[in-house]
């Protein structure tokens, strides 16, 4: 068998960091693109004694693992807070068995873990913490989201009245949308503030989550303005928004003036 070349010694080498179960049983779940040459792992990855090929390449195996540890424990604090670090650790081993990261960026390692802890036995004792979990990684979302400019209230004010019904809203790509069973944003509020995060009141609950003005915030809002703001983010026309509303000229009139303060408009289409 002839010698890999360097893109398969590094494919193969990726392979073997990242498999799930460590090198060794990587090395058995090889497939024939990936064999050795006839030297074996020592013909890559030089061994002894004291620390065979296997054992150092896990060295770089455990490396992979913690960084991916230490990158997720950042972007889920209060996760981490909640069960402890022990907990979190072996969430995260249980987690990245089924979903390791498929991109080279660790940008997108943990996006699978809110809905991975619906069938987890930590939500069993913690049921809140799928919640938790989508409250923090919409924080993520909003915080890379690509920049927008904002609309004004006077570029508005240069919209026909007759036009208002067929306009589409343009929403800020930060802003994300949770429908939640549990009021987590006061746990998060308190581990934030470096305090316990307690139990969070089961009660649904629906936030919006954005960047503005280089800050992330989120705040808790009525059902009606989450319909609205669902609609507009789906494209339908102002009129639909204003019947997902329903609570009169006012209501609606009040609600655009606080999208517009907050940075939430990017635009409209006629």
């Amino acid at each position: 068998m002839r010698t890999p070349t360097l893109e398969q010694t590094q494919r193969l080498l990726w392979r073997l960091i990242t498999a799930p179960s460590g090198v060794a049983d990587g090395l058995r779940t090889l497939d024939g693109t990936d064999r050795l040459s006839r030297g074996g792992l020592e013909a890559i990855v030089n061994g002894d004694v004291v620390l065979p090929a296997v054992r150092r390449l896990d060295i770089y195996a455990n490396m992979y693992f913690f960084r991916l540890l230490d990158a997720l424990k950042e972007d889920y604090r209060a996760v981490l807070a909640m069960v402890g670090d022990a907990s979190f650790h072996n969430l995260i081993t249980d987690y990245l068995l089924h979903h390791p990261p498929s991109h080279p960026s660790l940008r997108d390692a943990g996006k699978h873990l809110p809905p991975f802890l619906r069938s987890h036995a930590l939500t069993q004792a913690q049921p809140f913490l799928p919640n938790l979990a989508a409250f923090e990684w919409a924080l993520v979302d909003a915080f890379d989201a690509p920049d927008a400019d904002c609309i004004t209230r006077d570029m508005l004010a240069t919209i026909a009245p007759d036009a208002w019904p067929d306009l589409r809203l343009q929403l800020a790509p930060s802003l994300q949308l949770l429908e939640l069973d549990f009021a987590v944003g006061e746990s998060w509020h308190r581990v934030q503030a470096g305090q316990p995060g307690g139990k969070p009141t089961r009660r649904t609950n629906w936030v919006r989550i954005w960047r503005h003005e280089l800050r992330v915030l989120q705040r808790e809002i009525a059902a009606d303005e989450f319909a609205g703001l669902q609609a507009a983010a789906g494209g339908e026309s102002f009129a639909t928004l204003c019947e997902r509303v329903a609570r009169g000229e006012e209501r609606i009139a009040a609600l655009v003036q606080q999208w517009l303060a907050d940075g939430l408009l990017t635009g409209c289409d006629r």
